[in-house]
């Protein structure tokens, strides 16, 4: 049976009737500090990604936009600047060159508290293995 679970306006369905409030997920207090000044312009997505970072509820965040616009060198400066801070925590994926089941496999493995994810739209989840759980 599933069941709605609201946190902060945003609705989930959760089938293991968890509250997603005490799920062994739910980030930690820690705060980074982020150094953003490499990166020119850019200054509220620069601040929207410190908040996300930051944030005591786990937060989805995609970049989207043109090429060359430094969406991978933000997310590698961050994801950096965190491991300095907080080793083995981070998980950087190039989903052009990943597979689902490899995905999956890391993720079990290392339990990191994030993970960053560049050219989603090329992932292949061809290779989806359905009875190990969601991702």
């Amino acid at each position: 049976m599933n069941h709605k679970v609201n946190v902060y306006g945003f609705e989930f369905y959760d089938p293991t009737n968890k509250s997603v409030e005490t799920d062994s997920n739910v980030k930690t207090n820690r705060i980074y500090k982020l150094d953003l000044s490499n990166i020119i312009g850019h200054e509220p997505v620069k601040q929207t990604l410190i908040d996300t970072i930051n944030a005591t509820k786990p937060i989805n965040l995609l970049l989207s936009g043109s090429p060359s616009t430094s969406k991978t060198f933000l997310i590698k400066t961050v994801q950096k600047q965190i491991e300095d801070q907080n080793p083995n925590s981070t998980l950087f994926v190039d989903c052009a060159t990943s597979t689902f089941s490899g995905l999956s496999t890391e993720i079990e493995r290392l339990e990191p508290q994030y993970i960053f994810m560049d050219e989603l739209e090329s992932f292949d989840t061809s290779d989806r293995i359905w009875n190990r759980g969601n991702i």
